[in-house]
């Protein structure tokens, strides 16, 4: 049968403005535009901008990019998963350091769980790819509860396999882009910068996102001096990238 209800852990987007924020919106809205009901948990640190009336907001401690919950958080989840009974609970990846009781939660009470993964991954040669590898090592246990495992590309596939993930547990669903919002037409930024043609890219700007090979493509290009790129961002390669 069709789900109907789904309990979405992802992240608001009231105080940050990232890929995060934007994956858990775009998807809930579509839910919710199809006639599901959607069950939206987020912390109070992302704000309370939320795609659905009355979300979870829950209490966490933050250290840099890990959320640390409080005393009282795994209960009040196992309530609201209690009242609300979904037919799919969603989880990105990492949502905080409850993701693997909450997966093991919902096999236990027979809910259908899918895993979204949104942890960052280089090449595997690098310093930071194999680092990296330790942090997928680490949240592998945490996807075994999992009945499907999202991956974002072909090679963050193959990096969920190398730590011991299920094969026939992961499909891959690259990001997609929303055509109505994003398409040609009047541009105010183009018209501001005086310029014929621009490339805008707004993201981190750390290895994965290979923002290097898109400025270095860019200056291969023979274009004229009407032509721009525009970058929006940070992240562990700014310094290299505005040199």
């Amino acid at each position: 049968m069709r789900p109907r209800r789904v309990a979405w852990f992802g992240h608001a987007s009231g105080s940050r403005a990232d890929g995060l924020s934007t994956y858990s919106r775009e998807h809930v809205v579509a839910l919710t535009e199809r006639g599901i009901t959607v069950k939206f948990f987020a912390h109070t640190h992302d704000g309370f901008v939320t795609p659905v009336p009355h979300p979870v907001m829950l209490r966490a401690g933050r250290f840099k990019t890990v959320r640390i919950p409080l005393p009282g958080t795994a209960a009040r989840v196992a309530m609201e998963l209690e009242r609300f009974h979904p037919d799919v609970v969603h989880l990105s990846l990492s949502f905080s350091l409850l993701d693997g009781w909450i997966l093991a939660e919902c096999r236990r009470r027979r809910m259908p769980s899918v895993v979204t993964v949104h942890l960052p991954y280089a090449a595997p040669s690098s310093a930071r790819g194999r680092v990296l590898r330790e942090l997928y090592r680490f949240h592998a246990t945490a996807m075994l509860s999992a009945d499907r495992v999202i991956a974002l590309s072909p090679e963050q596939s193959s990096l969920l396999r190398s730590v011991g993930c299920d094969p026939s547990r992961i499909m891959v669903l690259p990001n997609s882009i929303d055509t109505a919002a994003f398409a040609p037409g009047v541009s105010a930024l183009r018209e501001r910068l005086g310029a014929d043609f621009v490339v805008a890219y707004a993201g981190r700007l750390d290895p994965e996102k290979r923002v290097t090979a898109l400025v270095e493509s860019f200056r291969r290009q023979p274009w004229n001096s009407r032509c721009a790129l525009v970058i929006a961002g940070s992240g562990s390669q700014e310094r290299q990238v505005r040199r």
